[in-house]
């Protein structure tokens, strides 16, 4: 589960494991606790209260120093003051040896690491928290590591994983007749099959997860389940029943909790609200999940109520607002797809770099009980031959094994260098590989297309480059919906663009690139902050079966007609005649549909 639970469960490890340490002053502990059950409440009151004790730590247990350096942490954390926190659990963290406070200060680390949207940082200090688990005795504190796992796995969409470590919490041995491992475990699954679109077995585990929250007094936790129960029946088109269980989930949950779960479920509600037609309920839950995910930085909850205020204005003919709003969530969902390709990246880093170090890890206990075999051959002559054999063996298949890895990985590495890293296509030197193939084994017509940005210099000096990648990204984007499976799009350079059309003649090639010329010149360039036109000059060549020219000369073909294209006019077609497949003059016949203009 996400912060709700966190918090409950820092409250629950402040209540048990320091309760000991109270005889030295009972007075000082009462008040830590006090803090911490007003940081559930009263997030102000909570901070004004820790600022005092602070002033007071030098009379402090040990025990209570570390009692309050968790408080501390979780304070900035609920304020999103990541930097701070980050900078104030590095200052000291390295200097604690009990793991049962170790891996609480670490889930704290790396939640703040993931907020800031250092992932690589984020998932290396739950790495080193799982690692503590043998070492860990408090089942508070097992818990909080593998809550910490489920929590930054699901926010790197890692949800197959992230189901294992609820498992695991799940498996967890019963203490004292304690259901909190279980509990939080069975809502952990919940909310997993709901995110992996499993309905059926979100549905069958959420019976046993409110049954085993109430039994052990965790009434939040099953709130937070009745709020996934009521988003269901949303979802399934169970509007009335939905909007009656997510209301009476939505008053159980404390007034001061505005959490991920709270901003969904009045987004369900908003949603559910329109579809039965009842506008102005709609509008209120709306601009109630819309507040509370923008006050809690809730970016993909903030998409989503974009969308749905979108849709609501637009069902009351607002139709200015509902535009302003999907802009608004287009740029949200824009900048959440950037963040997810971080999150990949950082992911598939880790888990490589994790993969390897397990890679040689194991390769050393080879090695290692290859010493031990020859030790042992030693002492047993008469047996050295074959056990030399198996040792021979062991060690190629462990090097084997271990070159094939490391050569897949290398093959995985080449293959990113053929897509351009800004655009997502085809690099040059890809491009020209696979067109040269496709011109040398065709047995059809080979269309070659290149285009041009007009004008895009005046564009980066004018709007700055940020600006022109935004333009260069949202070009092939537009390019790209055009193309069939099978034709070559790749970035030659700059702003220069080349598609490779196999089995495709002049007529079709000259369709598509009016296509893409109008698609280009259709272009909203609001999004980026700016308004400006935008228009592209083509060039066309093609070459048949029959021709044993290479795919230089229709490269040079299209150039030429590019170029042509330019000195005409620019924002047109311009097809080359140079390869003797086209009939230019039924081209130039079409002139209205080639809108050439001036420079």
């Amino acid at each position: 589960m996400r912060f709700l639970i966190a918090l409950t469960l820092l409250i629950s490890l402040l209540g048990c494991h320091f309760s000991a340490y109270a005889t030295s002053d009972i007075d000082i502990e009462q008040e830590l606790t006090r803090v911490g059950e007003l940081l559930k409440s009263d997030p102000q009151q909570a901070r004004a209260a820790l600022a005092v004790l602070e002033s007071a730590q030098a009379h402090f247990s040990p025990p209570q120093v570390i009692h309050l350096l968790i408080l501390k942490s979780s304070v900035l954390g609920f304020f999103n003051q990541h930097h701070e926190r980050v900078a104030y659990l590095n200052g000291f963290i390295d200097r604690v040896q009990d793991p049962n406070i170790k891996s609480k200060f670490l889930y704290h680390l790396s939640t703040s690491y993931a907020a800031l949207g250092e992932y690589e940082r984020a998932l290396d200090a739950m790495n080193t928290s799982i690692a503590l688990l043998p070492r860990v005795t408090d089942t508070i504190a097992k818990i909080t590591s593998l809550q910490a796992a489920v929590t930054l796995l699901n926010s790197l969409y890692a949800y197959s994983e992230a189901l294992s470590y609820a498992n695991r919490m799940y498996d967890l041995p019963l203490l004292n007749q304690d259901l909190s491992a279980k509990c939080i475990a069975s809502a952990d699954r919940v909310e997993i099959y709901m995110m992996l679109k499993q309905r059926s077995l979100a549905r069958e585990q959420m019976r046993e997860a409110v049954d085993l929250c109430d039994k052990n007094g965790r009434t939040y936790v099953s709130q937070i389940v009745h709020s996934f129960a009521a988003i269901d029946l949303i979802d399934n088109q169970e509007y009335q029943s939905g909007i009656n269980a997510g209301l009476t989930a939505l008053r159980a949950f404390p007034s001061s909790m505005h959490t991920d779960y709270v901003s969904r479920l009045e987004d369900g509600l908003a949603r559910a609200y329109l579809l039965t037609g009842r506008l102005v309920a709609a509008e209120q839950y709306g601009h109630l999940a819309y507040q509370h995910a923008t006050e809690q930085k809730l970016a993909q909850e903030t998409e989503k109520s974009l969308e749905t205020l979108a849709q609501i204005k637009r069902a009351q003919a607002q139709y200015s607002a509902a535009l302003g709003y999907a802009e608004k969530a287009l740029a949200q969902k824009n900048a959440l797809l950037d963040e997810q390709f971080q999150k990949n990246v950082a992911y598939q880093r880790v888990k490589f770099s994790m993969q390897d170090q397990s890679n040689q890890v194991a390769l050393l206990e080879k090695q290692n009980k290859i010493l031990a075999i020859e030790k042992q051959l030693e002492k047993k002559n008469s047996q050295n031959l074959w056990l030399i054999i198996a040792l021979v063996m062991v060690v190629a298949t462990a090097l084997g094994l271990y070159l094939w890895k490391v050569i897949l990985q290398k093959n995985f590495f080449r293959r990113t260098t053929q897509i351009d890293g800004l655009t997502r296509i085809s690099t040059r030197g890809h491009f020209m590989t696979s067109a040269e193939e496709v011109v040398s084994v065709r047995n059809k017509v080979v269309s070659l297309i290149l285009f041009d940005m007009d004008f895009f210099k005046r564009i980066n000096d004018s709007f700055g480059h940020p600006v022109g990648d935004w333009v260069l990204i949202k070009v092939c984007q537009t390019v790209s919906a055009e193309l069939r499976d099978g034709d070559l799009f790749g970035r030659l350079g700059g702003e220069e663009f080349a598609i490779c059309l196999p089995n495709t003649d002049v007529e079709m090639a000259w369709q598509l690139a009016q296509r893409c010329r109008a698609a280009i010149a259709a272009i909203d360039a609001e999004p980026c902050g700016f308004q400006f036109p935008l228009s592209a000059s083509f060039g066309i060549a093609c070459i048949d079966q029959n021709d044993n020219r290479q795919f230089s000369t229709l490269l040079e073909a299209a150039d030429k007609a590019l170029y042509q294209a330019k000195s005409e006019g620019r924002n047109c077609v311009v097809v080359s005649n140079l390869m003797g497949t086209a009939d230019i003059a039924h081209y130039q016949a079409k002139s209205d549909e080639r809108n050439c203009v001036s420079a």
